[in-house]
């Protein structure tokens, strides 16, 4: 419970010194650590978390729960985390075209951390459960869903400003550790953690992709393959 402890207080601390980090990489282009981090996260994504789906359907027959007649409930958790957020970035995009200044309303503005503030909390509970796996499980993807949180933070900011720089920050960061709290005192069962490994999974697909794909966020592909295949390599050589 320790070691799952402090990590959940680094992925709190990312949201919360995430400027100071980014003034840190001043020499470094923020698109060029932004497409970074993402491919690590989707890379991490592909090679470990959406793999966890393959054992989906015995938990769920153990504990006699899900969809009569339906054999993907993980892949569908997944395809549910991916609509959530694209359904949230509409939102927001909608929000921007109807006001000056790029920004959105202050209420799109407190929908979107509440549910930034549930998505990390599932993350937070998902590090009691790799700290159970190993050491290694739970720094890698307390490696990968930080640097994924880093990208979501910038995107928050861009998106939200005052609304998240005055307090949509703080409910981000508390999420992770009170789902991490929550997980530690009920120990959800296999069943319904490996469904909430799925919907992060299809979470960070989209927010990561969502970042890489228009032009206007002006991504740099070649940072982002690289990043990509270099973590890949290191997680087939280093798999927990």
């Amino acid at each position: 419970m320790l070691a799952s402890g402090a990590a959940a207080v680094v992925l709190a601390a990312v949201h919360l010194l995430a400027r100071r980090f980014e003034e840190a990489l001043g020499v470094v282009p923020r698109n060029r650590w932004l497409s970074i981090a993402g491919g690590i996260s989707v890379a991490y994504v592909f090679l470990h978390l959406l793999p966890e789906m393959a054992a989906v359907e015995g938990h769920l027959d153990d504990a006699g729960v899900g969809l009569p007649g339906i054999e993907e409930h993980g892949w569908l958790a997944a395809l549910l985390g991916l609509v959530v957020f694209y359904g949230l970035e509409q939102h927001a995009r909608r929000s921007r075209e109807e006001r000056a200044g790029g920004r959105t309303h202050d209420r799109v503005g407190w929908i979107h951390v509440g549910s930034y503030g549930l998505y990390n909390a599932i993350a937070g509970a998902l590090l009691v459960r790799k700290a159970e796996e190993d050491t290694l499980a739970l720094v890698l993807f307390t490696v990968a869903i930080g640097l994924h949180f880093l990208v979501n933070d910038a995107a928050l900011v861009e998106d939200h400003g005052a609304v998240y720089r005055r307090a949509g920050r703080w409910i981000v960061a508390g999420g992770v550790l009170a789902g991490w709290a929550v997980a530690s005192i009920a120990r959800p069962d296999e069943a319904a953690l490996t469904l909430l490994v799925a919907f992060l999974g299809g979470g960070v697909l989209m927010n990561v992709l969502k970042e890489e794909l228009p032009d206007e966020r002006r991504s740099r592909f070649g940072v982002f393959l690289t990043a990509t295949v270099a973590f890949a390599g290191l997680l087939l050589v280093v798999r927990p």
